[in-house]
């Protein structure tokens, strides 16, 4: 081990490859500023209205809820690393009931649901699922800049798709499969990631038939 006084420590030489390519997000500074500069208007860094904040819902449910010293002890213990059951169960319910298009959808049961602190752990956990070096991602143009940097940091490439008023263009992500057919890189593509609901950050929602021909599409290439 070096000590303080050892001006030659190099902390790099420590990391692994996967940790000297991690930048810092630049959403993360994004936010620093925000938060030092509260009378700031970010257009890239999103913060609730703090007035719309449900407050007094919080504290009314989590005085319920550490009402009982047992009920209390269970909460704040660990739980199993996809979230608790329940949990998953009434957040496939809620989402269901939201998605007005396909409310059946496979999607929506608790075995297809994973609670993460947001939807950066989340992401970072796909890719690295997912993902090697070098293999592909398809996405939206213009798609989620966070994610961008997430999948940089895991040395993915990733080949952007223009969009039209009902998400993803169809005709672009032909062409790009296509293209990479022929090149012999269509094996790379492990992932085609798409924001079907208020897409960030054009807002805009895909409909079912979209999303049905999307599919359609993707699966006709899997034979490649």
């Amino acid at each position: 081990m070096g000590s303080k006084n050892n001006a030659s420590y190099n902390d790099q030489a420590h990391f692994s490859e996967l940790g000297r390519r991690i930048e810092a997000p630049p959403i993360a500074w994004l936010m620093e500023q925000k938060l030092k500069h509260p009378d700031l208007i970010s257009l890239a860094a999103g913060f609730t209205d703090s007035p719309s904040l449900p407050v007094k819902e919080v504290q009314t449910i989590f005085a319920k809820i550490t009402k009982s010293n047992k009920r209390a002890m269970e909460c704040l213990q660990y739980g199993v690393g996809a979230g608790r059951d329940q949990l998953r169960q009434q957040t496939a319910e809620q989402v269901a009931g939201l998605d007005v298009s396909a409310p059946e959808g496979p999607c929506y049961k608790p075995d297809r649901v994973i609670i993460t602190h947001g939807s950066q752990q989340f992401l970072y956990l796909l890719t690295e699922a997912l993902c090697d070096e070098n293999d592909i991602v398809l996405v939206e143009a213009p798609s989620y800049f966070v994610y961008l940097g997430i999948l940089q940091s895991f040395d993915t490439k990733t080949r952007s798709v223009p969009m039209d008023s009902d998400g993803m263009n169809l005709e672009s992500l032909k062409k790009t499969l296509e293209e990479l057919r022929q090149s012999g890189e269509i094996r790379k593509v492990k992932m085609l990631y798409l924001v079907s609901y208020f897409q960030n950050p054009t807002g805009i929602s895909t409909s079912l038939e979209k999303k049905k021909a999307i599919l359609r599409l993707v699966k006709s290439y899997e034979k490649h």
